[in-house]
């Protein structure tokens, strides 16, 4: 096979959290007694989707000319989205079906993600994904909280799965995630969670949702990527 790897994201790859993020953002904004229209929600989702708490808070920031400093904003949104997390996260529909068909296909399996150690131990034991990756699940505080869209925390994923990163497939959701997959030389499988195409242009293949992932099609693929 031409693959041997599939490294997913974790927030809208695995686990359907992106609206409990923009739930949290919500709520420190409204901690702060500021209310943001709906226009301005749709701006800021698209810009923050996908990145890493602190590249979140800091666009954030500049977006609605906030006073509170970076640190603050990060501190109340890690809070904020626990308390989320340990409640509301919930597997992305399909994920648990497709793991298997990439168990049964011999396929090794990680996880890298924008999300820091505290969000990674909140799902790993919400959601016992140890069941899934094994101890293969790594963040941005393995990776000296670089964050997407640099390649280094999927570059990082492949060397601990012994797999070279051409070798692998990256399942993502968001540009900047892509962008990061793209660069680190893997395969990309762009995920319509978002529900939004223009976050996904970059990928090799786009996706509704894990139903239409042709997996055998694209491990046989030899000499170009499909799409749909």
């Amino acid at each position: 096979m031409k693959y041997s790897a599939i490294i997913f994201d974790l927030d809208g790859t695995i686990i359907d959290t992106e609206p409990l993020w923009e739930k949290s953002n919500l709520e420190v904004l409204a901690n702060m007694g500021i209310q943001v229209t709906d226009e301005v929600k749709e701006k800021l989702k698209d810009k923050v989707t996908g990145l890493g708490v602190r590249e979140a808070c800091n666009i954030m920031k500049k977006t609605l000319k906030l006073q509170a400093p970076v640190k603050k904003l990060v501190e109340q949104q890690v809070s904020a989205a626990s308390k989320i997390y340990n409640q509301e996260i919930k597997f992305m529909e399909g994920f648990e079906e497709f793991h298997k068909k990439v168990t049964l296909m011999n396929l090794k399996k990680g996880i890298a993600t924008n999300a820091n150690l505290k969000i990674l131990h909140l799902a790993k034991n919400k959601l016992k994904l140890e069941q899934f990756f094994g101890n293969h699940m790594y963040c941005v505080d393995h990776v000296n909280h670089i964050s997407k869209p640099d390649p280094a925390i999927y570059l990082h994923a492949a060397r601990k799965l012994q797999v070279k990163p051409k070798r692998c497939i990256a399942i993502e959701d968001s540009s900047c995630g892509i962008t990061a997959a793209k660069n680190a030389g893997m395969f990309v499988i762009g995920i319509n969670s978002a529900k939004n195409h223009k976050l996904l242009g970059q990928a090799d293949v786009i996706v509704e949702n894990y139903k239409d992932i042709e997996l055998e099609h694209i491990l046989e693929e030899k000499t170009k990527a499909i799409g749909l």
